[in-house]
C-alpha cells in the first residue's frame, strides 16, 4: 500500500467492509474523475462510479465518512476516519462529489454545534458532579434510556418510517405474495392491544434473518421463511422480533451507538436531517446485549402463549439454526456466543408447559414456501 507521506488530495487509506465480510481492511482508495477506485489488499482494483455512491457520516459522534454503494447485489463500504484526509477531500473536492461533499460538510458543521448543544443539556439535565467524569463511558445505556424515554410512541413511528425510508432502497420487497396475509394475520395475533401499529414486509434475501425497526416496522426475509418447517416456526421468530420493538431494544441500542450528536437530536426533538440515514446504517450492523436478547425470547414466548401458537415453533426454530450454523451462525443467533443456554432455557420453560393443546395454524407451508420460489 502506498505510504501515506505520497497521498494525494483526491487519495487516502480507509477501512473497506464487503459482503460477508465481519470486519473491515485498510485499502487504498483513488478519487478519479467520474469514479472511486478501490486497491484491494490482494492487488484487485474495484471501481465504482460517483454517480451511485452515496457519502454519509457514521461511527461514534459521526465524524467518520462512509462512501457506499452497491456492487454483484452485495452493499459496500469505505470508511474515512483520518480527519487530515477529510480536508483534504473538503479542500479540492473530486469531480462528482462536489454537491455530496457541500452537503456532508454542512450537516457535520450542523452536527458539531447540536453535539455542543447536547452537552450542555447533559451537563444540565443529567450529570451530577459524583459522575461528571465517568458517566459518559460507564453509563452509556442509562443515557440512552434517558433519550429514549422522552419519545413518544407517535414520534417513534414517524422516525421509524424515515429510517425504513432510507433503507428501502436496498431492500427487494416482494409485494403481492401469498405469505403476505398469514404474515399479517400472524403478526396480528402477535401484537394485539400493541400500542405500536405494526408494518409487515417480504423481501428477497437468502439470509436466515428478520428484523425490527423502531415503531413497528418487521421485515422478513425470504430465507428466513423458506428455514421454517411450519408456520410456528416463523411465528416464534415474530415473536421475538416484535419484542424488540415493544421493549425498545433496537432503538436504544442505536441511540447509544450513534453517540452524543444523537443524543442532542433526541433531545431537542429533531429527527430529521441525516439522522434515519444513519440509523439505518445502524441498523444493519447493530448487536443485542446478552440480556437484551434473553428478553425478547422471554417475552416473545409470553406472547406465543397468549396468542395461543405453539411456542415449540420458537424452540425448534432456533435448535435448528444452531444445528445448521456451524461456525458462521445465522443473523438471528449470532448476537453473543451463549445461544445454546438460551434455547436450554427456551426448553426447560417449554417442558413446563407440560401436556397444554395449542390449535396448530391454518396455513399450507409447504405450498405458500414453493410460491417464494416462482
Amino acid at each position: 500500500m502506498r505510504s501515506t507521506a505520497s497521498l494525494t488530495a483526491h487519495s487516502f487509506v480507509g477501512q473497506c467492509f464487503s459482503p460477508g465480510q465481519a470486519t473491515g481492511q485498510d485499502v487504498l482508495v483513488e478519487l478519479v474523475p467520474g469514479s472511486l477506485v478501490v486497491c484491494l489488499p490482494d492487488g484487485q482494483r474495484l471501481t465504482a462510479p460517483l454517480s451511485e455512491v452515496q457519502l454519509s457520516r457514521g461511527g461514534f459522534n459521526a465524524q467518520q465518512w462512509q462512501f457506499s454503494w452497491r456492487h454483484d447485489g452485495g452493499q459496500w463500504m469505505i470508511a474515512l476516519s483520518d480527519p487530515n484526509a477529510q480536508q483534504r477531500l473538503r479542500s479540492k473536492p473530486p469531480v462528482g462529489l462536489e454537491k455530496q461533499l457541500a452537503s456532508l460538510s454542512k450537516a457535520q458543521h450542523k452536527a458539531n454545534w447540536v453535539a455542543r448543544i447536547g452537552w450542555s443539556v447533559l451537563v444540565l439535565v443529567i450529570l451530577t458532579p459524583l459522575i461528571l467524569l465517568g458517566l459518559l463511558w460507564w453509563q452509556a445505556d442509562r443515557i440512552a434510556s434517558w433519550a429514549t424515554d422522552r419519545i413518544t410512541v407517535e414520534q417513534e413511528a414517524a422516525l421509524g418510517q424515515a429510517v425504513f425510508e432510507a433503507q428501502k432502497s436496498h431492500l427487494r420487497l416482494i409485494e403481492q405474495s401469498p405469505l403476505q396475509a398469514p404474515l399479517e394475520e400472524m403478526g396480528q395475533r402477535l401484537t394485539k392491544g400493541s400500542a405500536y401499529r405494526y408494518q409487515w414486509y417480504l423481501t428477497d434475501d437468502p439470509a436466515i434473518n428478520a428484523f425490527a425497526i423502531p415503531g413497528g416496522i418487521v421485515v422478513v426475509n425470504s430465507g428466513l421463511v423458506k428455514a421454517s418447517s411450519s408456520p410456528e416456526e416463523l411465528a416464534g421468530v415474530l415473536a421475538h422480533e416484535v419484542q424488540h420493538v415493544e421493549q425498545r431494544h433496537s432503538l436504544k441500542g442505536m441511540v447509544q451507538n450513534l453517540g452524543l450528536a444523537a443524543i442532542a437530536h433526541f433531545a431537542l426533538g429533531d429527527y430529521s436531517g441525516s439522522l434515519p440515514a444513519q440509523m439505518a446504517t445502524e441498523l444493519a450492523d447493530l448487536k443485542f446485549s446478552r440480556d437484551h436478547e434473553r428478553d425478547a425470547d422471554n417475552k416473545g414466548f409470553d406472547t406465543l402463549l397468549k396468542a395461543d401458537i405453539n411456542p415449540q415453533g420458537m424452540v425448534s426454530m432456533f435448535e435448528k439454526l444452531d444445528q445448521a450454523s456451524g461456525s458462521a451462525p445465522p443473523a438471528l443467533l449470532s448476537s453473543h456466543p451463549d445461544t445454546q443456554e438460551r434455547i436450554a432455557h427456551l426448553r426447560s420453560r417449554l417442558a413446563g408447559l407440560q401436556a397444554r393443546k395449542f390449535t396448530p395454524l391454518p396455513y399450507p407451508w409447504p405450498k405458500l414456501k414453493q410460491s417464494l420460489a416462482k
